[in-house]
């Protein structure tokens, strides 16, 4: 199967997953504020990625694989961006709230709000006045992200070990789903480690459309770095205590 129809299904999957949870955190009246906000986040962020995949399989279609500009490709690669800045701050929201609330105030949560609209509107800024640049801070969020799951991750996991419990190994679980949902699709890129391969070396976060990308790949790598980091740490400390 191509990886134009892979991203046709996964926009189709993406709008079902995200109106379905969307209906589903609506009728829930039983959930705390933290795993209510969550589950309204999750449910964007599904439904971002809905527009944001089938703009990408369709530009890489037209374009006969990044190689053949023929317009409205221009459109469809801007749509495609314009979601993903949407996305990048959404997957931070997330973090702040869920698995362990970061925000505990009225006013730190009026904070994060002003911060996440400051920041979308500030990429929308950059991208239409300049066009693809650096300016962008595509991926800055990814970090944060990363460093907050994986902190999490780390922590209860630890916790879990000198003192157990069922709620310390159910966040320490969650963190990781989060994580895998985060950046999992990409643990797989550090085969090429191993490998000594070009993909590793020269991820193409941009599709190659533009000249921005080597500063969002050096964030993306950089929070992949922290994410395997971290699960390395909880194993060497699980492998020295347990021995």
């Amino acid at each position: 199967m191509s990886e134009e129809n892979l991203l046709s299904i996964a926009g189709l999957l993406s709008f079902f997953l995200g109106t379905i949870s969307l209906y589903i955190v609506y009728r829930s009246n039983h959930l705390k504020w933290n795993e209510k906000s969550a589950g309204y986040i999750l449910a964007w962020i599904f439904l971002s990625k809905s527009i944001a995949y089938p703009c990408d399989a369709y530009v890489l279609q037209i374009t006969d694989g990044a190689t053949n500009f023929v317009s409205p490709w221009e459109y469809f690669y801007a749509l495609s961006n314009l979601t993903n800045m949407l996305f990048m701050p959404l997957c931070f929201a997330l973090s702040l709230v869920f698995p362990v609330s970061v925000i505990r105030t009225g006013r730190q949560l009026k904070i994060a709000v002003l911060v996440f609209v400051l920041l979308v509107v500030h990429r929308v800024m950059v991208f239409v006045s300049v066009g693809a640049s650096p300016l962008e801070l595509i991926g800055l969020e990814y970090i944060l992200t990363t460093i907050i799951w994986t902190s999490n991750y780390v922590h209860f996991k630890i916790k879990n070990l000198h003192e157990p419990n069922k709620g310390h190994g159910r966040i320490a679980n969650l963190s990781a789903l989060l994580l895998m949902l985060h950046t999992g699709f990409n643990w797989f890129i550090w085969v090429g480690v191993f490998a000594r391969s070009d993909y590793f070396y020269f991820e193409d976060v941009r599709m190659g459309l533009d000249a921005s990308g080597s500063f969002s790949e050096y964030f993306w790598l950089l929070s992949l770095t922290i994410s395997i980091c971290g699960r390395y740490a909880f194993s060497l400390h699980h492998s020295v205590f347990s021995t």
